[in-house]
């Protein structure tokens, strides 16, 4: 989905997304609002599509209820009509939520549970998000001050993506193995 608007962000020190325009964050959830609104009665998946975008950027804005509220409607559509990478996708997108939220053992268990899945699955449309998981669990296990596990976790996730070959994506990983090793030389 093309936003028009940018939409990118960095990662602060804590390992939670910076959007790099706020303002412009602001602007593309109020026109994906608009979208929702503009294609709900006639093409239920895209509004799904939508509702999984404004659970992402409603999380990285702060706004976490209207983040786990399109989340869960956006996973309700995708289950309906049987669209089980979207589904599993949604579930990791609302771990981040729960990530957020502070809800540590919840989306620890959303997390362990799909590396499970993926390790035991043939598909590579599944084992594709590995190092999502990886990444982010680990970026919940640096905000808890789990340090160790946070290294052990970006290490693996850059492991894979230096695999996948996404500069942006082997960056945030080298990154957060850099804050991860200063965390554990100064403790």
């Amino acid at each position: 989905m093309q936003i028009p608007f940018n939409m990118k962000f960095t990662y602060g020190d804590d390992m939670r997304e910076v959007p790099e325009d706020a303002t412009d964050l602001l602007k593309g959830i109020e026109w994906l609002n608009e979208e929702l609104i503009r294609v709900s009665p006639v093409d239920t998946l895209q509004s799904a599509v939508i509702l999984l975008n404004l659970c992402v950027y409603g999380r990285i804005s702060g706004d976490y209820r209207t983040a786990q509220t399109c989340g869960l409607d956006a996973l309700k559509v995708f289950s309906e009509y049987k669209k089980s990478e979207e589904a599993f996708l949604t579930k990791l997108r609302l771990a981040q939520v729960c990530h957020y939220q502070g809800k540590f053992a919840k989306a620890n268990d959303v997390y362990s549970q799909a590396l499970e899945t993926v390790e035991k699955s043939k598909s590579q449309q599944v084992k594709k998000y590995s190092e999502f998981i990886l990444f982010h669990w680990g970026c919940m296990k640096f905000e808890q001050r789990f340090y160790g596990e946070a290294s052990s976790l970006f290490a693996r996730a850059l492991d894979e993506r230096l695999i996948l070959g996404d500069i942006e994506k082997i960056q945030q990983a080298q990154q957060a193995m850099g804050r991860v090793n200063d965390k554990l030389l100064n403790i």
